[in-house]
C-alpha cells in the first residue's frame, strides 16, 4: 500500500522499519494505552521477521509519514470476509495534536472500502483514551459498547475497552452528503460545511492580527489557509458562515461537545472578518448555532469563554441570552513572555441551559 494525500503518506512498512518500529514499541509512553506502559520488550530482528510474514490477504503493519518523516504506524488486519480491523498510532509526540491521525484514517478508510472493497472496519481503544474516542465518532464510527474490566495491563492495571464499527454505506453516505451541506439558514446567512474553495476567504480574516487578537493562534499565511480550509471541510466542529446576498464567507463558528458526554453540554466560539463586525452578523449565527444545539443535538448545556477585554464578544453573548456564569481569574495563557513565562489572562465563562433558552424559530 502506498497513498498520499498533500503531505501525508501512507506506506507499507518493510524489514527496513524494524529498527524504527523496535523504538516505538519499546518505548511505554506509547504503549501505554495498548496495555504496555513499560514498553513490549522486543527485538529489531524479531520484528523485521514479522513483516516479511505481512501480505494484503492477511495484515499489513503501515508507516505514517509527514513530509517524509515517519510520524507513526498503523495496520489493518483482514478478519473476516469484507471486514477488517484496524489500529493506529501517532509515535512522535511533536506531532500529536495537529490533526494528523484523523487524516491519516481518512485515508486509511477510503482505501479499504473504495480501492480494496471491504464493507465493514473495526476498531477498539482503551476506555481512557478520550482522544481517540473523539477522532472515531467524529469519523463516523458507531460506538458498540465499553468492555468493562476486560484485560489487565502490564503492571497489572485492570483496563477497560469500547469498540467501534464504520459500514462502507454509512461511510459513503457520510461523504458524499455534501461539502456544501447547509446546518442552519438564518434571514442574511447560511451556516454550512466549510468547502476548499473558501481558503481566501478564510484567509482576509485568519490573516488579519485585529480579528485573531484574542485567539489561540497567530495570523495564518494563505497556503495554511489553503490546508485549513481542506481539514475543515471534513470537520463536524467548525462550521462556515457565508453571507446570502453575495455567497461570501464572512466567518465561522465553532460547536463541539465537552466532556464528560452524559452532561449533554456543548461549547460555543466565534471568529468573524472584521469588515463584517457590527452589522449583527455574528450575533445572528451564534443565536442561530446554539438553538441548532438544543434543537439537534439535544444538548442540555451550551457555555462559551472569552477574555474579559475582548467586550464586543462577550455582549454578543449576553445579546444571544447567556448568562455571565463565573470570572475566572488567570486561568487561561495562549502565548509566552520574553522570559519565557505564560503571560496569563482572565476570562469570563457564559452559559444557557435548554430550559432557559427562548426560541426565536
Amino acid at each position: 500500500m502506498y497513498i498520499q494525500s498533500k503531505e501525508l503518506t501512507i506506506r507499507n512498512a518493510t524489514s527496513e522499519d524494524a529498527d524504527l518500529l523496535c523504538g516505538w514499541w519499546n518505548d511505554g509512553e506509547v504503549m501505554a494505552h495498548a496495555g504496555f506502559p513499560l514498553g513490549l520488550g522486543v527485538k529489531t530482528s524479531d520484528i523485521a521477521a514479522n513483516l516479511l510474514k505481512d501480505s494484503d490477504l492477511t495484515k499489513r503493519r503501515l508507516i505514517l509519514e509527514v513530509e517524509g518523516n515517519p510520524v507513526g504506524e498503523m495496520s489493518y488486519t483482514n478478519v473476516d470476509t469484507g471486514i477488517a480491523e484496524i489500529g493506529i498510532k501517532i509515535c512522535s509526540s511533536n506531532e500529536q495534536g495537529k490533526g494528523y491521525g484523523r487524516r491519516f484514517l481518512r485515508m486509511l478508510i477510503h482505501e479499504l472500502f473504495m480501492q480494496r472493497r471491504y464493507k465493514k472496519i473495526i476498531l477498539d481503544t482503551n476506555l481512557k483514551n478520550i482522544r481517540a474516542q473523539h477522532v472515531y465518532e467524529s469519523l463516523g464510527f458507531l460506538k458498540l459498547g465499553v468492555r468493562k474490566n476486560c484485560f489487565t495491563d502490564q503492571v497489572g492495571q485492570i483496563q477497560s475497552a469500547v469498540d467501534y464499527e464504520l459500514n462502507k454505506k454509512d461511510w459513503i453516505n457520510q461523504r458524499f452528503k455534501g461539502d456544501r451541506q447547509v446546518l442552519v439558514e438564518t434571514e442574511h446567512l447560511l451556516i454550512r460545511k466549510f468547502k476548499s474553495t473558501d481558503a481566501n476567504d478564510l484567509f482576509e480574516y485568519l490573516g488579519d492580527e485585529e480579528v485573531v487578537i484574542f485567539e489561540p493562534y497567530d495570523m495564518f499565511t494563505l497556503e495554511e489557509c489553503k490546508s485549513e480550509a481542506m481539514e475543515r471541510q471534513e470537520s463536524d466542529t467548525f462550521l462556515a458562515v457565508e453571507l446570502k446576498a453575495s455567497g461570501k464567507l464572512i466567518g465561522n463558528v465553532y460547536f463541539a461537545q465537552v466532556e464528560p458526554r452524559k452532561a449533554k453540554t456543548y461549547t460555543l466560539g466565534y471568529v468573524f472578518n472584521r469588515h463584517y463586525q457590527g452589522r449583527g452578523l455574528a450575533t445572528e449565527a451564534a443565536r442561530a448555532i446554539v438553538e441548532y444545539g438544543f434543537s439537534h443535538y439535544a444538548a442540555h448545556r451550551i457555555i462559551a469563554m472569552c477574555n474579559v477585554l475582548n467586550e464586543p464578544s462577550w455582549r454578543l453573548l449576553e445579546r444571544i441570552g447567556m448568562r455571565r456564569e463565573a470570572l475566572r481569574i488567570g486561568n487561561m495563557f495562549f502565548d509566552e513572555g520574553a522570559d519565557g513565562k505564560p503571560l496569563w489572562f482572565d476570562s469570563y465563562q457564559y452559559g444557557v441551559l435548554e430550559n432557559e433558552w427562548e426560541y426565536k424559530g
